[in-house]
């Protein structure tokens, strides 16, 4: 082979190699403009602590006998009406046996009261209404005695709740036509914490027939606050 031909065919290499070359390059430009080799066409934020609060709130629940519950938890104005749990006189029985009394009989009814709510509650009150009597048999059924012959005026009745063993709310027995007021529950009631309450109401054993046949009535409320 002459010099000049292996010339040629040197040329024709160098040639080639620059066509090749050329190629690669137009590729990678090609790569580069269209992203995928770059992060610099795309830019990316993740939030990943994206968070909301509910405010704190006392929650009141009250568990009266057989385990019945109320609570204010899906109220949302936080109140609830509990006419499932009769503290005058649900939990067992009067001396007679029955849970209508006789003169000198009583009944005693214990309820739980606790803060089932995140947060604790500063004061605890119990406040009583106003006692209402009415007959519930007999041709006067469904109306009120007379003031002279009013059930809730020989209806006593006591309170005492404590707290594990400490007392902290004590009520002497007082006629039902008198109890009255808001009493104050010592401590407040934290979260997660718990008072018993022990309700006794007796029939004065002097009370004349004349208080018979009737039903006395009388609203409870207990309320929790920061």
């Amino acid at each position: 082979m002459t010099s000049t031909t292996e010339e040629r065919s040197a040329t024709r290499r160098r040639a080639g190699l620059l066509a090749l070359s050329g190629a690669l390059a137009a590729v990678l430009l090609t790569l580069a403009v269209t992203g995928t080799l770059s992060s610099w066409t795309s830019a990316i934020i993740g939030n990943d602590d994206n968070t909301a609060d509910s405010a704190g709130a006392v929650v009141l629940e009250e568990t009266g006998p057989g385990g019945v519950t109320c609570t204010t938890a899906s109220s949302a104005t936080n109140t609830a009406t509990c006419s499932s749990i009769n503290k005058y006189g649900d939990d067992g029985a009067a001396a007679t046996g029955a849970t209508a009394l006789q003169p000198g009989d009583s009944v005693s009814t214990t309820v739980t009261l606790a803060n089932t709510g995140p947060s604790d509650a500063a004061t605890f009150t119990l406040t009583p209404g106003a006692c209402a009597a009415t007959y519930h048999s007999g041709f006067r059924q469904g109306q009120a005695p007379l003031p002279a012959d009013d059930l809730c005026t020989q209806l006593t009745v006591g309170a005492e709740c404590v707290a594990g063993a400490s007392s902290v709310l004590s009520v002497a027995p007082v006629a039902l036509a008198s109890f009255a007021g808001a009493r104050s529950i010592t401590g407040g009631l934290a979260s997660g914490d718990a008072v018993d309450c022990t309700f006794t109401v007796a029939l004065a054993s002097g009370s004349g027939a004349r208080f018979s046949g009737q039903t006395a009535e009388q609203d409870l409320t207990w309320q929790i606050s920061v």
